[in-house]
């Protein structure tokens, strides 16, 4: 009498007297076992070999521990990039942003004027063309990188992201950032410029002469930066201003703390004149101060 025999695993009836057929079946389902098994290990290898032969990219940075709003940091942010990967890393960016903690997105940051959650500095990105296996580069700085005008004072995060475009094959992804800690100061009222008057004047009508200018500062921050400009009224309408400063530039103060200065002019005439000071203060204020007088 003939028995029919079920496969647990497959489910299917088996005809009597078949020892060996079910041997069959089960030396299969082995051996397709093993097949999946060599084929996962091989897809981990090949995935292992492809990562472990990439660029990894990564880097340090330092930056003064207090800045103003609207201060153009330049070079006094000290960046550094490292290649510990087994390929070069070709045609990758580095952003500088300010933030509020310490994650930022590798993507590209977007600039604007105002800050905003991980705002890109004005002029905070810069392009490197390769970097080889164990390589390090400090990274020249030729922007601004100017603080928004609006930040809050209070503490943040510069930070460096590398590869902000993620153009660079890399084994690891989740380190291509790094922080400083920075605190940006509360703005100062500032001191605007009051009794400007021309002192003293020396000269002629034939090739340049001096005006001595001398003024005075409200309470408050001085300018970090102050230029002056004078005009000479050439017309009978008002309004007919001419530059007299030599090649028509302005005359930058050496120390904007003094209240007086020596002022090179082209010709010196009887007539109004106007004195223009142009001020740019630590927060990123920028005033304009005019004052007129008659030699």
């Amino acid at each position: 009498m003939r028995r029919n025999l079920r496969d647990s695993t497959q489910g299917e009836k088996i005809p009597g007297n078949s020892f060996f057929q079910q041997k069959r079946v089960k030396g299969a389902m082995i051996m397709n076992a093993y097949v999946r098994q060599i084929f996962s290990y091989g897809i981990f290898m090949l995935s292992f070999l492809v990562l472990t032969s990439c660029a990894d990219l990564v880097g340090t940075i330092s930056c003064p521990k207090d800045v103003n709003p609207g201060q153009e940091l330049h070079d006094s942010v000290s960046v550094t990039v490292s290649n510990t990967g087994r390929a070069t890393a070709n045609n990758f960016s580095v952003d500088l942003i300010l933030s509020s903690d310490t994650y930022a997105p590798v993507q590209i940051a977007s600039y604007a004027p105002d800050f905003h959650e991980d705002v890109l500095l004005q002029g905070g990105r810069e392009k490197l063309a390769a970097l080889a296996p164990g390589e390090s580069i400090s990274v020249v700085l030729n922007g601004k990188n100017k603080v928004p005008d609006d930040t809050p004072p209070g503490r943040y995060n510069l930070g460096l992201v590398i590869d902000s475009g993620q153009s660079v094959a890399e084994s690891t992804e989740s380190n291509n950032t790094a922080f400083c800690e920075i605190q940006v100061n509360e703005c100062m009222p500032v001191s605007t410029i009051t009794n400007a008057q021309i002192i003293e004047a020396s000269g002629g009508t034939v090739g340049f002469a001096r005006l001595r200018i001398g003024w005075s500062y409200s309470t408050g921050e001085v300018p970090n930066e102050l230029s002056v400009t004078i005009y000479r009224l050439q017309g009978p309408q008002p309004g007919e201003w001419q530059n007299i400063m030599p090649n028509g530039n302005p005359y930058l103060v050496a120390d904007p703390t003094k209240t007086m200065e020596d002022v090179k002019i082209f010709q010196l005439f009887l007539g109004d004149y106007r004195i223009q000071f142009n001020a740019d203060y630590t927060c990123g204020r920028k005033e304009e101060y005019v004052f007129e007088q008659h030699l």
